[in-house]
Order: C-alpha cells, then sequence, then structure tokens
C-alpha cells in the first residue's frame, strides 16, 4: 500500500467512525522549507475550527505493521481531546488589540521558502528572511500560530510597516532568549550523550530561547550579538544549527573557516529535520548584520 492509498483507507476507516455528522478530508500542508505534509481535517457542524492530523507519521507505523483500522481509533481519539481548542475564544483573540503582542517573527531560508514568500510580507537578511507569525497558544508542548500572507493580512488589520515595528520586540518579549555554553545546555538533558560532531569544541556557546522553539530568531533581538560579544570578551562565528537554535563559537576556536562550513553542513545533511533546515552558510559578528530595517 502505498502513501496515497494509505490516506483514502485511513480516512474512510475514520468516516465511518465518526459518522454522517462529519466531513473528513485529506489535504496537503506546505510547512518550513517548502515540505510537504499530508493532513487529516475533521469538520463537525456547526464548528468554525476544523483540527487537522497529520499522516506522514501515521503512515510508518503502518508499515512498520500497525494495523490500519487501530490507527483510525487513535486518530479518533486526538480528535476528541483537541476538539475544544478554539471553539470558545479563538476568534476573540484574533482582533486589534491583541495583536499588537501577538505578532511574532520567524527566520528562515530565503531560497527554500520562495514560493511562500511571493506571495507573504519579509525582509531578506543576507541568505535568511524573516516572516510573521500570529501566536494563538503556547506552552511546554509547543506553540500555535498562522502564518501572515498578503491574503490574510487584511482579516488581521495590519500592515506591513505595522508589524516591523513590533514583531521583534514581541519575539523577545513571548520566546526570551536564551545563551549558555554547550556544556550547560547538555546538562538540561542528563542522558543525551555530547554530539560527537562538536565535542572537539569545549568553549562551544548555544543561541536559543527557553522553549527552544524557533530559537535562531534570537539573532534579530536588539543588541543581542553586543551583548554576546561582551559576554565571552572575542568576536564570534554563528553557525546556523537549525530554525531552532544557533551556534556560537569564539573566533580563537573558529580561525579555519573551511572546516567550520564542512561541520555546518555536516550537521544539516544527517541531524537536520528538512523542516527545521535554516542555512548552510557561516556568519561573523562584527560583521554580518541581523538587523530588520524600518
Amino acid at each position: 500500500m502505498n502513501f496515497e492509498e494509505f490516506t483514502e483507507s485511513i480516512r474512510q476507516q475514520v468516516s465511518d467512525i465518526l459518522g454522517d455528522d462529519f466531513l473528513i478530508e485529506s489535504r496537503k500542508v506546505t510547512k518550513n522549507n517548502s515540505v510537504e505534509y499530508v493532513c487529516l481535517v475533521i469538520s463537525e457542524k456547526d464548528r468554525l475550527v476544523s483540527p487537522g492530523i497529520y499522516l506522514n507519521g501515521f503512515f510508518l507505523e503502518h508499515i512498520n505493521g500497525r494495523p490500519i483500522e487501530d490507527l483510525a481509533e487513535h486518530i479518533v481519539g486526538l480528535y476528541h481531546e483537541h476538539k475544544e481548542f478554539g471553539k470558545d475564544g479563538l476568534f476573540e483573540l484574533i482582533n486589534k488589540e491583541n495583536i499588537s503582542g501577538r505578532i511574532f517573527v520567524k527566520l528562515v531560508n530565503y531560497e527554500r521558502n520562495k514560493a511562500f514568500l511571493k506571495n507573504a510580507p519579509h525582509e531578506k537578511v543576507m541568505d535568511l528572511a524573516v516572516t510573521y507569525h500570529y501566536l494563538l497558544s503556547g506552552g511546554p508542548g509547543g506553540i500555535s500560530s498562522i502564518k501572515i500572507d498578503n491574503t490574510n493580512c487584511d482579516f488581521f488589520g495590519i500592515t506591513h510597516e505595522e508589524m516591523k515595528k513590533t514583531a521583534v520586540e514581541n519575539t523577545e518579549k513571548l520566546f526570551p532568549a536564551v545563551f549558555q555554553t554547550l556544556g550547560e545546555e547538555l546538562k538540561s538533558y542528563p542522558f543525551a550523550p555530547p554530539d560527537p560532531v562538536y565535542a572537539g569544541l569545549p568553549s562551544l556557546y548555544i543561541l536559543s530561547n527557553k522553549d527552544r522553539y524557533n530559537g535562531a530568531s534570537c539573532l534579530l533581538y536588539k543588541n543581542i550579538l553586543e551583548r554576546i560579544q561582551k559576554s565571552i570578551n572575542s568576536g564570534f562565528y554563528i553557525l546556523p544549527s537549525s530554525v531552532n537554535e544557533v551556534l556560537i563559537v569564539p573566533e580563537a576556536l573558529g580561525s579555519d573557516e573551511e572546516y567550520l562550513k564542512e561541520m555546518v553542513n555536516l550537521v544539516n545533511r544527517n541531524y537536520v529535520p528538512e523542516t527545521e533546515f535554516l542555512s548552510d552558510s557561516i556568519y561573523h559578528y562584527p560583521g554580518d548584520c541581523f538587523t530588520v530595517k524600518d
């Protein structure tokens, strides 16, 4: 059974379980770096918000022997667990008063997101792009947000210029930066061995945020690179580990730029999921600028 056949089979199974009061559809969803996933959308009468459940992982479970009937029951359980999200307040979140504090930015690869960027407000920063998003909810389990593009700007009631003025500042408040050594980072993962790729760099630093989500965007925070330089008393190289974090290498350790580029390329090809890839480039401070210009 190929993926398309699996998708139709699971859609039919879920439809049979839930009955005629539900519309079950499969839709393609484009994630970061133009990676496509297939989502099962479950719509119930009189509900404005329809949960979507990604099927790609379930297909792998089926390949490994889990019956479709079991997977369908699990998907229905997930639907019932999350169906109340947004029922009594989602659209109250999306108004002019709330928008000013909920718009945030992401830093993504420019080339790999060109299709989306053609129809969305953004800023180009070297080989990266700053995109804008609306925060619906956040917590330990992750965040829920909406991409802002040219089709929904009017719905949000905000202009590109208004977003530029507040989005980075909002992001810094919503996702405070965390800067620490690799050793300090590993202490929070007591069962995770040091990554052999970076084991030879004892003074490596990690820049991310407290949620370890979208942490590369910390590069845009006001004066943060200047503060890092003062903290380590050195210029430094920035290695784009993923969209969720970047690595800081003091100049004394990173004098061989070709080696650093090879290391970034190796990590990106072997450790970083497609949707989390940021760049194969390395950056240097002082020199490279990550400022969103007014």
